[in-house]
C-alpha cells in the first residue's frame, strides 16, 4: 500500500500484475484518481497473458522464476500508450509510433547482464 502514496487526484493509475489490486484500487478511489489501468487494459490480454511462455520464465530445480525484465517492459509500453491516449488532443505531445514503443521498451544496455570471469593472478 505504500506504493499508492504517489497516487494523485485526477491522474490515471497504471499498475503491473504483481500489486495488491484491491488495496491500490481502493486508495485510487479515495484519492479520486482519474482511472485505474492494468497492462491488459492498455496492451490487450494477448500481450499480458498470465500463462507466460518459456521466454518469460526460467525453471531452476523445478521452480519457475518470472523474468521481471519482460514484465517491466510491458509496464513501460503500457505507460507510453496510456500517455498517448490521455494526451491525444494536445498539440504539445508528440505521437510515438507503435514500432518506436516496442523497440524502445525492448532495448537493454550491453553491460546489464555482463558475466565477469575471475582470473587468477
Amino acid at each position: 500500500a505504500e506504493k499508492a502514496g504517489i497516487i494523485k487526484k485526477s491522474a490515471p493509475i497504471l499498475v503491473g500484475p504483481n500489486v495488491p489490486h484491491e488495496v491500490i484500487r481502493e486508495i485510487a478511489k479515495e484519492k479520486e484518481a482519474e482511472g485505474y489501468y492494468t497492462c491488459e487494459d492498455i496492451l490487450g490480454i494477448d500481450h499480458c497473458k498470465d500463462n507466460r511462455d518459456d521466454n518469460d520464465a526460467m525453471i531452476l530445480n523445478g521452480v519457475k522464476y518470472i523474468d521481471y525484465d519482460v514484465e517491466n517492459s510491458r509496464v513501460a509500453a503500457s505507460a507510453l500508450k496510456l500517455l498517448q491516449m490521455k494526451n491525444s488532443n494536445s498539440l504539445l505531445f508528440k505521437r510515438i509510433s507503435e514500432d518506436h514503443i516496442m523497440r524502445g521498451t525492448s532495448q537493454r544496455p550491453n553491460c546489464r547482464f555482463e558475466e565477469i570471469v575471475k582470473q587468477s593472478v
